[in-house]
């Protein structure tokens, strides 16, 4: 699987809950702290190009955009609706327990322990767990994702598209006009290796992760692989569309 969060400029968005580019929803902090939920559960993503069953968090693929400031404290509720796990336990480090979760910030500076960045932790499902993270003041501003870290179940929830856009935006005044009042554009690459992820699913006797449509330009991802090697099998998203269209009128900068 593959996943690239970008941003192709800065924006200070006015509120605390906002729609950005394809109505994936944007949620910011606010005097310092960012409260929020992620529900991680079934998904149905439908497209004209597939209609697969995966998971994905806030039943949207990607998640929930989240906006913080250095020195903020994020607090996340990460609430597991998948169903159970297949019975029986499997070695670490192959492919198991695809309904068991975490959550890890990518690239973020904050601590790895307790309930803050710790992918050790494991989240069944049916429970819920709180994160906590606390920014440093000097936290480089950037744009990072989320995503879950459990080994053995990483594989099939990530990549299949249950992750999310995480940006550190720039302190205020920080940088020059007319960087600072450029609209903001937020795109998540992501890369579904489909027959790959149903080869997992098998594997570790889950039922989550089922193609039911494809448009008849996309052959082949029925027939089961056992790596994501062959790129010709991967079905590429763009915050969650397959081959959308971004109109930026002449001579905008964005």
């Amino acid at each position: 699987w593959f996943s690239l969060a970008t941003r192709l400029a800065m924006r200070t968005v006015g509120c605390l809950v906002a729609f950005g580019a394809a109505g994936i929803p944007e949620v910011r902090s606010s005097n310092g702290v960012l409260n929020t939920s992620l529900v991680f559960g079934p998904h149905l993503l439908e497209s004209p190009a597939l209609t697969l069953w995966t998971r994905a968090y806030n039943n949207t693929v990607p998640g929930p955009t989240l906006r913080v400031r250095p020195g903020d404290v994020v607090q996340i509720r990460l609430v597991n609706n998948l169903g159970a796990d297949p019975a029986g336990r499997a070695p670490a480090n192959t492919y198991r327990m695809p309904n068991t979760t975490n959550l890890h910030v990518h690239g973020m500076h904050v601590s790895p322990l307790g309930h803050s960045d710790n992918v050790f932790a494991h989240v069944p499902p049916g429970s819920e767990r709180m994160y906590r993270y606390e920014l440093p003041w000097d936290h480089s501003p950037g744009t990072f994702w989320y995503h879950g870290h459990l080994h053995g179940s990483g594989t099939l929830q990530v990549g299949g598209g249950g992750a999310g856009v995480l940006i550190v935006e720039d302190p205020p005044n920080s940088i020059p006009e007319p960087y600072a009042s450029m609209p903001d554009r937020v795109m998540m690459l992501q890369q579904l290796p489909v027959p790959s992820l149903t080869a997992v699913k098998n594997y570790s006797q889950g039922r989550l992760f089922h193609l039911q449509h494809h448009a008849s330009g996309l052959s082949g991802l029925e027939k089961i692989r056992p790596t994501a090697n062959t790129a010709e099998y991967n079905v590429g998203l763009v915050n969650g569309e397959y081959q959308p269209v971004l109109r930026v009128r002449a001579g905008r900068w964005e």
